[in-house]
């Protein structure tokens, strides 16, 4: 009780608006220290007249002043997100989405055609010492941690590996061996008697090797390698069919006169006609290692022949008419 009714001086308790015992107004009592306990209430007219609110200043607590404010904030940062996208989906966003599609697309372009020429072979001539060392670094021995890169040969033309060409000589023992169209076409006829047509490099001579090239059957079933061959009738025959069988034949003889010295079938053999398969073999004195498509078919111990010429056959042997395209010859030899 510090309030005292200024009519009838009786005690009043904060809170009440009237004096519980005359009902005057509390506006009219007195503190303890002798002050109206309210400053001047204006006019009805005036009170009217409230100010408007500011948005950039904190509203008195308690009425709806701060709930608006910050609604206005979450308006205003919703706008500017509403205004981004708008951006984003307009002509202005489309072009820079596309400028930026067409650079990514132009470096993939590069990378690629820079990767591509990275990886073409070139034609086999008399590299220096250095061409050999940086030639051998650019193209490691895939079969060996050992090797050197010593022929590498597109088979788009003929090298200094002198490969048996039916066209430059129309010999009969070069029939079936020609370059064309970017390749080098080996073919035989069809025969009443098992037969093989083998085309060998001539200027070619290895003892220890990894031997790989490219092939694609175009016509009958077999194709593959040939390898230490010292004529066309002595050497290994390595080679693979279109339903996904191989085997490695050593030949001793004319009309296909040797042996099977293994077989198989390997599901990493791409079947079918005009399906590319990557034949390799590594020689390594008496162990020889079959691979297909970079995968191990078989490793056989032979030491008829240790040494000779490289070249590419046809044939099973069978009777069939059948041909076969080669590329990218390769030897790493050591």
């Amino acid at each position: 009780m510090d309030m005292t009714c200024g009519a009838c001086g009786a005690p009043i308790a904060r809170g009440l608006v009237k004096c519980p015992f005359c009902g005057a107004s509390v506006k009219y009592a007195i503190t303890e220290s002798g002050t109206l306990p309210y400053e001047y209430v204006p006019e009805a007219a005036e009170r009217r007249k409230e100010p408007q609110p500011r948005w950039d200043l904190e509203a008195p607590a308690g009425n709806s002043h701060s709930y608006y404010r910050a609604m206005r904030l979450i308006f205003e940062r919703w706008a500017a997100l509403e205004r981004r996208r708008r951006v984003a989906r307009g002509p202005l966003g489309c072009a820079v989405t596309s400028a930026v599609f067409v650079l990514f697309a132009a470096s993939c372009a590069v990378f690629s055609l820079v990767s591509s020429q990275a990886r073409m072979p070139g034609v086999v001539s008399t590299p220096s010492a250095e061409d050999i060392t940086a030639t051998a670094t650019a193209n490691p021995n895939p079969y060996l941690p050992e090797g050197l890169l010593t022929l590498d040969n597109q088979l788009d033309e003929n090298s200094n590996a002198a490969w048996m060409n039916y066209t430059s000589d129309s010999r009969p023992l070069n029939q079936g061996c020609t370059f064309q169209d970017g390749s080098y076409d080996t073919s035989k006829p069809a025969q009443p008697t098992p037969s093989l047509r083998a085309c060998l490099a001539n200027g070619t001579n290895f003892s220890n090797f990894a031997y790989q090239i490219e092939m694609q059957s175009m016509q009958g079933q077999s194709g593959g390698l040939v390898f230490r061959a010292s004529s066309l009738e002595h050497f290994y025959y390595f080679y693979i069919n279109i339903n996904g069988y191989y085997a490695l034949w050593l030949n001793t003889g004319a009309s296909a006169h040797g042996r099977t010295l293994i077989q198989g079938k390997s599901s990493f053999i791409r079947q079918g006609t005009y399906r590319l398969n990557i034949l390799a073999v590594v020689a390594d004195g008496p162990t020889l290692k079959l691979y297909n498509n970079y995968a191990l078919l078989a490793t056989v111990q032979d030491d008829t022949y240790s040494s000779g010429k490289i070249g590419t056959a046809v044939g099973a042997p069978d009777t069939l008419a059948t041909e076969c395209l080669f590329n990218n010859a390769k030897v790493w030899s050591w």
